[in-house]
């Protein structure tokens, strides 16, 4: 298995060979910074929405809810495991579907993180970077964010890997993730405001930021490609990561 792993790696090595440690310039530096400050506006305006819904909302429907779009993305998880060999990062995506589809009642309930099992996001952005496709450009986006040239093609890559799209359909797949990003979006709301509002340059910050987590998380699975180390717990975007990468 570790001659396969290393053979698998030399061969994509050659065939995405860039220079991925190189600086990330802005593609479109005007456009972003001012799409920047669309969204810093819109996370302002939005906050009296977020406080009423986090005033009124029950805790166990919004879990539920959560836990139920989490499962969702599993097989997108276990696909981008699939596609960089990572073995215990593929059982665990299967293990976590099918015990929180059956046992948790489709999703409702994380059984699975209750014996062990973590969650371990996986996207094709980060498979690309594994693969050792370069960054390429910088740019944000509407309401998305913070982007590069990579990620943008690995979100398109996992909406056409995304196997609910040939079982449920395309649009049912869709409105369950958006539904998935609204809930996440609260879950990340009071670090989002606090980093943008605080920060001298936003812009800067947030690029330096979304970019070196970018970074550690594509090391994190290169780490365990090749030496094969014990995981860290699910990999989460939390004030205390940004704070150390600012």
């Amino acid at each position: 298995m570790r001659k396969f792993k290393v053979i698998l790696a030399f061969g994509a090595a050659l065939v995405f060979a860039g220079p991925i440690r190189a600086e990330t310039r802005d593609l479109w530096p005007y456009f972003s910074r001012n799409m920047h400050e669309f969204n810093m506006g819109f996370v302002r305006a939005v906050q009296p929405n977020i406080e009423e819904y986090r005033r009124d909302k029950i805790p166990f429907v919004h879990r539920s809810l959560l836990n139920f779009t989490r499962n969702f993305s599993e097989p997108t998880n276990f696909v981008n495991s699939t596609l960089t060999a990572d073995l215990e990062s593929m059982g665990v995506s299967l293990g976590r579907f099918v015990i929180n589809s059956t046992v948790g009642l489709l999703g409702i309930f994380d059984v699975a993180s209750e014996i062990g099992l973590k969650r371990d996001r996986r996207d094709f952005g980060t498979t690309l970077g594994f693969w050792g496709v370069p960054e390429m450009g910088f740019f944000e986006v509407p309401i998305a964010g913070p982007k590069t040239t990579r990620d943008a093609v690995g979100w398109a890559g996992d909406a056409a890997m995304d196997p609910w799209n040939w079982v449920i359909g395309f649009w049912p797949a869709f409105a369950i993730g958006l539904v998935g990003g609204l809930l996440e979006f609260d879950e990340n709301y009071d670090v989002i405001y606090n980093f943008q509002m605080n920060a001298i340059d936003s812009y800067a910050s947030l690029k330096s930021l979304h970019l070196q987590m970018r970074q550690r998380r594509i090391d994190e699975v290169n780490s365990l490609f090749f030496t094969g180390r014990v995981r860290p717990n699910s990999w989460e975007f939390d004030m205390d990561m940004a704070m150390d990468e600012e």
